[in-house]
């Protein structure tokens, strides 16, 4: 584990790349809640990221800290589809904000 903001900006390029892979495969939505300090049911919002586009009734279950990320999410997994590039620039800006504020550690977990 590491504080990335005590590395300066050289640490955000990697934690860029292995978010732009979760993106993609969809267990971005956790980190965002952990990011954002907020309170979820991490086996819930999965299971509405892996069905694709949440319904009425999906939201209706969630908590407003579910919700937060949970539109998060979306909109990143929206930039991906406008090409990699577009998603980088967003998450290089989302890390940077949480990296800059409060007494935030962000945990990435490598699973292989």
């Amino acid at each position: 584990m590491s504080v990335a903001r005590y590395f300066g900006n050289g640490m955000v390029t990697p934690i860029v790349e292995i978010a732009m892979q979760r993106v993609k495969d969809g267990t971005f939505v956790t980190d965002i809640a952990d990011m954002m300090g907020l309170q979820v049911d991490d086996v819930k919002l999965m299971n509405i990221v892996i069905k694709g586009q949440p319904t009425v009734q999906d939201i209706a279950t969630l908590t407003q800290d579910e919700r937060r990320a949970l539109q998060q999410f979306i909109g990143l997994r929206q930039k991906a589809t406008e090409g990699d590039e577009a998603l980088r620039q967003n998450l290089t800006n989302l890390v940077s904000n949480n990296l800059g504020g409060g007494n935030q550690l962000i945990v990435l977990e490598l699973v292989e």
